[in-house]
């Protein structure tokens, strides 16, 4: 049992080169830390009390008002942009739609009016033929085109002096 008293024996640990200080006048001493002041009931009520400055108050209120705004106006955004892309995923799915029924009309409308189609309509119902070469008429350009004006105006006396020196001067 001494043995487990000698462990709880603090003395052990305290160092003995160091002298004890004589006891000075309370007032007159340093506070250390750990020490313990007594303050009147007012001055600790008064230090406990927490100062507001207005000026912050009115800085971090003001920055709250500003995050809130931001904040909302990127979720504002954000539901716009959803809405704008359901939008335009619907439309292009009409796009589509309407692109496929033009196809399918486009499609009926060539069956319906392919050339051999027509060519039986017309020697069937209107009693048609095709035309033979004897019934063709060829024309040739080979001297080049020419314009003639069929109704000739009488020339003025102006028209005619010019016509003269043009022709003397060519």
């Amino acid at each position: 049992m001494a043995s487990t008293e000698r462990m709880y024996d603090l003395s052990l640990f305290e160092s003995s080169a160091v002298p004890a200080s004589p006891k000075k006048n309370p007032s007159a001493r340093p506070n250390k830390k750990g020490e313990i002041i007594k303050l009147p009931k007012e001055k600790l009520e008064k230090i406990q009390r927490r100062h507001h400055n207005p000026v912050k108050l009115f800085v971090g209120f003001f920055c709250a008002i500003i995050i809130t705004a931001v904040v909302g106006s990127i979720v504002q955004g954000q539901a716009q942009l959803t809405e704008i892309n359901a939008k335009i995923d619907s439309a292009q799915k009409v796009l589509s739609d309407d692109q496929s029924l033009y196809t399918q009309t486009k499609m009926k409308l060539e069956s319906k009016y392919s050339t051999s189609v027509i060519e039986k309509y017309a020697s069937d119902k209107l009693g048609m033929s095709q035309a033979q070469n004897y019934q063709k008429e060829f024309i040739s350009l080979s001297h080049g085109d020419k314009a003639e004006v069929v109704d000739k105006k009488p020339d003025g006396f102006f028209e005619t002096l010019k016509k003269a020196i043009d022709s003397f001067w060519s």
